[in-house]
């Protein structure tokens, strides 16, 4: 059984803080799919980069922000393929604000997808009252360390008890050679 949480190693942010940069405060509430369709998330904010309305298999959308954003997830990509010893291949891409003060109630994800890709998070901004729990176990992520989260029909949720807002990219990726999750 995969374990809940799983560490990859560190990721220099620098390149995704400077590209959201040309995040407009509106560009925020752009896009409410994930908001309106999941209530678990009606709180959070998102930037989609790469993108799927369905999560279903396959490569996803690009959206206006994907351009911003290209050689961010080419330098994600060749991080993850470093440090996983894998071919690394990102099909979803997603940038979340979870503001302060608030919470992802717990939920299980069901889309067929997270049976087949690795699910990692990126914090970009955050501190230590932002707790993420997957199954039994919590955490703190750190700022510019990667993990992968096990959300395959496993309860899991996010508490930002602090007066900041908490960023993190979202990504789902597979080992193209392969043509599945590791």
């Amino acid at each position: 059984m995969k374990p809940n949480f799983k560490h990859y190693g560190s990721i220099n942010v620098a390149p995704f803080l400077s590209a959201l940069e040309a995040i407009k405060p509106q560009d925020w509430s752009k896009y409410t799919y994930r908001q309106d369709l999941f209530p678990m998330h009606n709180k959070t904010q998102t930037i989609p980069v790469l993108y799927d309305t369905d999560y279903e298999i396959g490569v996803s959308k690009k959206s206006s922000f994907y351009k911003i954003f290209e050689s961010s997830i080419e330098h994600a990509t060749k991080k993850i393929s470093e440090l996983t010893k894998s071919n690394c291949s990102i099909i979803r891409f997603i940038i979340t604000n979870l503001p302060a003060n608030t919470v992802v109630d717990e939920h299980r994800d069901k889309a067929n997808s997270f049976k087949l890709y690795n699910r990692v998070h990126i914090p970009l901004i955050t501190n230590d009252k932002v707790l993420f729990t997957v199954g039994e176990e919590t955490i703190n992520m750190p700022v510019g360390e990667m993990y992968e989260i096990n959300n395959n029909d496993q309860l899991h949720g996010v508490v930002n008890s602090s007066n900041q807002d908490r960023l993190h990219i979202i990504l789902d990726w597979y080992d193209y050679t392969k043509r599945t999750a590791i």
